[in-house]
């Protein structure tokens, strides 16, 4: 990881300011907001790739959790695209932000995906299998 996460939430806050946010995306609107996205890894030193060529070696699944203790994820193609594009998204810096392409940090934290998934936020993941599960706190 080369960036931390308090520069790329800044860093996604200047995209959610130049870009706004819609209810409802666009074609026009998605296509502002990558080209956003791409300045601004391109300014941190990240490489960007073609969203509609093939995948990079680094395309994983990245699971985070927001310092409001919700449980995300997304697929993305460096830790800096995927940590810039979750808080992006939730409009929330991010507690961590790891690779989880076998969701097995993911499975740690019980709920549906689809519904809110909150916890106590831990500067990291908690430990494997063996860790007594946590409760969500909603």
């Amino acid at each position: 990881m080369s960036t931390d996460l308090a520069t790329l939430f800044t860093c996604a806050q200047r995209i959610r300011a130049r870009v706004g946010y819609v209810e409802r995306a666009t074609n026009e609107s998605v296509r502002r907001e990558w080209e956003a996205v791409d300045a601004e890894l391109t300014a941190l030193g990240v490489p960007t790739y073609d969203r509609h060529g093939p995948s990079t070696p680094g395309h994983a699944w990245w699971t985070a959790q927001t310092t409001s203790g919700r449980i995300i994820g997304r697929w993305a193609e460096s830790f800096e695209e995927a940590a810039l594009e979750l808080s992006l998204a939730w409009d929330e810096q991010l507690a961590w932000c790891v690779p989880d392409t076998a969701l097995d940090i993911d499975r740690r934290y019980p709920g549906r995906r689809h519904e809110p998934r909150i916890f106590p936020v831990t500067p990291e993941p908690i430990p494997g299998p063996d860790y007594a599960p946590l409760a969500p706190l909603f």
